[in-house]
């Protein structure tokens, strides 16, 4: 074989090399590429480590191991998973040139496209859990009372979700790569992207069963948009606004004696709990639509599909982008609306040198305090005001550290006592 017969074979064979067709999309326009590329990363730095620190906090604090947490403990899982292995694979999916040969094998494209649904289906599910769990301790909490089966029942759950979304994910596993060079007057790009061979069973339905082309397509894609989103969507979305129903009900409770005291305090931490999932419910929900309606109006036009025309890959890329920014979303929305997710973050950035040296920098106060079981003292830093800083209280047990102590529960917010 001569070496002008190699060098045509490498041609044929290489998936890259293929001729471009006309089709209009915007991230032929480098600046969106670039822009996309930098939300991406920022998206996915703030997801990692938001969620590190929720994972932290329940694990180094038993005292926040509740049954709420505990449901919250897996959703920052699921969205640490998606920042770690599915946000930067889908970006290079998207912004990558063929060239790259990123997905040449088949494999990557299996681990992408099953790894995505399983986290989206574990956290709709999960949500489902925690909204109807907070509906019944918010709108009836006598029969939550009678029907709780404690954490065993929560963990249950949490395997039970998992399960089912790897269930549902099962046929993403079956896909392939494709590469394509499209032009315009945008410019000219190529790319090596995963798709579904949902068309090969559809084929062997056909040839089997006789059963019409494009059935399991339009079938499992609906299935999906109702399994995985339109019923849990309702479902959470009926449990959010019956305990919002409830949240601006006022509560009366005599302002004498302790027991009233007491059940003010249980009320007002069971309607900071249910805000705080109404909030999450709501974020997930409008993050993820965009992502549901274009997949799902998409498959049931089939060939006909508006994607077909133009701007595929810029859809693609922003509605998956909206979604993500859901992993990001939701510590935010734990350390706004939680008192103890916002102290635990203090003593999570006390624990990191740069951010001592930059509270030392501004000269905060240092004094100190004896405490009540050891009877030393200690070098306390507090986040106050330079003439009244603020200290924890007497006779308060003190949770230790290797850079910080804190009183998660009963020290005054904003006091961090370094060792």
């Amino acid at each position: 074989m001569s070496m002008n017969d190699s060098r045509s074979d490498v041609a044929t064979t290489d998936p890259c090399r293929i001729h471009a067709y006309y089709y209009k999309d915007l991230t032929q326009i480098s600046g969106i590429q670039y822009a996309f590329v930098v939300c991406y990363v920022f998206v996915l730095s703030v997801s990692l480590f938001g969620n590190f620190f929720v994972i932290w906090s329940v694990w180094k604090h038993k005292h926040m191991r509740t049954g709420t947490n505990i449901y919250i403990v897996n959703l920052a899982v699921a969205d640490f998973l998606v920042a770690l292995f599915v946000m930067p694979l889908k970006l290079l999916e998207y912004t990558a040139p063929c060239s790259w040969r990123v997905f040449s094998r088949d494999s990557l494209c299996s681990f992408v496209y099953f790894t995505l649904p399983v986290f989206v289906f574990a956290s709709v599910l999960t949500l489902v859990a925690i909204s109807v769990d907070r509906f019944y301790a918010v709108v009836y909490p006598l029969k939550r009372k009678t029907a709780s089966g404690g954490k065993r029942r929560q963990v249950f759950i949490i395997l039970a979700a998992w399960f089912v979304a790897i269930l549902l994910s099962l046929p993403y596993l079956y896909c392939r790569s494709y590469a394509f060079n499209i032009q315009s007057e945008y410019g000219a790009i190529s790319r090596q992207i995963c798709t579904d061979r949902f068309d090969d069973i559809d084929e062997f339905l056909y040839g089997k069963f006789e059963i019409a082309p494009g059935k399991f397509r339009k079938g499992f894609f609906l299935f999906l948009f109702v399994a995985v989103y339109l019923l849990p969507s309702v479902i959470i979305m009926y449990t959010c606004i019956r305990m919002a129903m409830e949240l601006v009900k006022p509560q009366d409770f005599p302002p004498q004696g302790l027991n009233n005291r007491m059940a003010k305090n249980h009320a007002d931490n069971k309607r900071r709990v249910a805000r705080i999932v109404i909030f999450v419910s709501i974020a997930f929900i409008i993050s993820w639509t965009p992502f549901y309606l274009v997949s799902f109006v998409s498959q049931i036009q089939g060939a006909d599909s508006f994607l077909r025309r133009a701007n595929f890959l810029f859809t693609m890329i922003t509605t998956h982008f909206i979604g993500f920014i859901n992993s990001g979303i939701n510590p935010l929305i734990y350390v706004i609306m939680s008192k103890k997710f916002r102290r635990s973050f203090f003593v999570f950035f006390g624990c990191l040198p740069f951010v001592r040296r930059l509270l030392q920098q501004w000269n905060f106060d240092r004094t100190s305090i004896r405490s009540s079981d050891g009877g030393h003292h200690q070098t306390a830093l507090f986040l106050g005001h330079r003439d009244k800083p603020m200290a924890a209280p007497k006779g308060e047990p003190l949770i230790h550290y290797k850079c910080a102590t804190y009183d998660l529960d009963k020290a005054m917010p904003g006091s961090i006592q370094w060792l």
